[in-house]
């Protein structure tokens, strides 16, 4: 893991809180890499919810029916990402930190508005 943040939103009265990490997953390109992200999640009872190759993949799972992981891109998160905010300068040292390897964001968050 090469960092991690929480996130607090608010819609319709509820909060909802969810958990990002950024990861380094071997792969050659961010398709490969959300494949191998979520392969692994798979192996522990995850399935593929959504799936837009490139950009993101959406995992939810019978053992945490209140829960979902999306990973996405380095580059689907950078584009959606101010330059020069905390967040942007947190990305680009995570994206030093992993050298050769190719880095996703995972978010995990509740569904069921608690």
């Amino acid at each position: 893991m090469l960092s991690k943040g929480t996130t607090l939103n608010t819609e319709n009265g509820y909060a909802f809180v969810s958990e990002e990490r950024v990861i380094a997953v071997d792969g050659t390109d961010s398709a490969k890499a959300l494949t191998k992200a979520a392969d692994i999640l798979k192996l522990h009872g995850w399935m593929v919810a959504e799936h837009q190759p490139s950009d993101y993949v959406t995992l939810t799972s019978n053992n945490w029916p209140s829960t979902e992981i999306t990973i996405y891109s380095i580059e689907f998160v950078e584009d959606a990402t101010p330059p020069a905010s905390d967040r942007w300068e947190s990305l680009q040292r995570a994206r030093k930190q992993a050298g050769a390897r190719t880095i996703v964001v995972a978010d995990v968050a509740r569904t069921d508005g608690r």
